[in-house]
């Protein structure tokens, strides 16, 4: 597949992968030694190489031994305030201590995901923060590249940094029975794969109910369902629980369109959400909420990145749990 002569367009890692016949995640290896690779696999790569005259120009000071200065952050939607406000602290984080970064948004699609790895590869990222699951964590794994996960990614390698989920569904629940509710029910992800943030989160609102005598009510919610398409399911809950008067929802979008759907119905029900996002609590501040720290979570993953970038891969595996606080609505006179 080498390109015509004369050919303006210069040739680059894809069309290698190409023709070689493999992933462009598998070039970017070959290209930077990284991780166990056959013979046959490189020699593959390296005619391929020959083939397409493919040149690694800027990136070449990583082959060299020199870092990119480039991070990537894979995280499913800056649309969600809690993950528009965690980008803006990973990045201004980052850019402090000299790196640049690369978002990448996946749109919950695996696919897409797999695309952005093989691009910051391509690129010789020195490391990335991922906040998305969909991809099988063995594609990170042997991207041989420092990951850090934010909330999602549970593995023995990779280290996760989290706010304190189950103690935030117990102060969510603690709170709502403090408020008087009784008939106290959780909403939560829809998510095939339960996620660690969200399967904490409702231990923590199961085990405080079970203390008080009650019993645990679950709802399941699609969080990527825009909000008219969620208005149905959390109808449904609404008609089919009619005793219901607290619920912890865990994230703070759902549970603001389910405090305005209850009282455009006057239905009274105690609500507190999730997240406590710079945004939420400017332009929602009458949704009290479980706030997570943000800024302290954003500099807690950079300062294990870099630590993993400097060869320190003592945090590998570990667990970082940062505690959270609850903000209760603003009452204006």
């Amino acid at each position: 597949m080498a390109r015509a002569k004369g050919t303006s367009m210069r040739p680059t890692l894809f069309d290698v992968a190409t023709e070689a016949g493999v992933s462009a995640t598998t070039v970017s290896r070959v290209l930077n030694n990284r991780g166990s690779l056959s013979e046959k696999t490189r020699l593959k790569v390296f005619q391929a190489v020959r083939e397409t005259g493919y040149h690694p120009n800027q990136s070449a000071r990583t082959l060299w031994g020199k870092r990119s200065k480039l991070t990537g952050l894979i995280f499913p939607t800056t649309q969600n305030p809690f993950y528009g406000d965690m980008v803006y602290e990973l990045e201004r984080e980052l850019f402090k201590r000299g790196y640049k970064t690369l978002l990448c948004n996946s749109s919950e699609d695996s696919e897409q995901e797999r695309q952005f790895l093989d691009l910051l590869l391509a690129n010789q990222a020195d490391g990335m923060i991922v906040g998305s699951h969909n991809l099988d964590i063995r594609a990170y794994q042997q991207s041989d590249l420092p990951v850090v996960s934010i909330d999602r990614v549970t593995n023995h390698t990779i280290p996760v940094v989290s706010s304190d989920n189950y103690q935030g569904g117990r102060m969510a629940t603690e709170e709502l029975w403090k408020r008087g509710a009784r008939m106290i029910g959780h909403i939560n992800s829809a998510e095939v794969v339960e996620a660690p943030y969200s399967y904490e989160r409702r231990r923590g609102y199961e085990d405080v109910v079970m203390e008080k005598g009650l019993e645990p009510t679950v709802f399941r919610v699609d969080w990527a369902l825009a909000w008219e398409e969620k208005v149905p399911f959390l109808l449904r809950i609404l008609e089919d629980n009619p005793t219901l008067d607290g619920l912890f929802i865990a994230d703070d979008m759902t549970a603001s369109l389910m405090m305005t759907m209850c009282r455009e119905r006057h239905k009274h029900i105690a609500i507190v959400g999730y997240d406590g996002s710079d945004t939420v609590r400017k332009y929602i501040p009458d949704l009290p909420t479980i706030v997570q720290p943000i800024h302290d979570m954003a500099k807690t993953a950079v300062d294990v990145l870099i630590r993993e970038i400097n060869g320190d891969f003592s945090v590998s595996g570990s667990r970082f749990r940062l505690p959270v606080s609850f903000l209760p609505e603003r009452r204006f006179s």
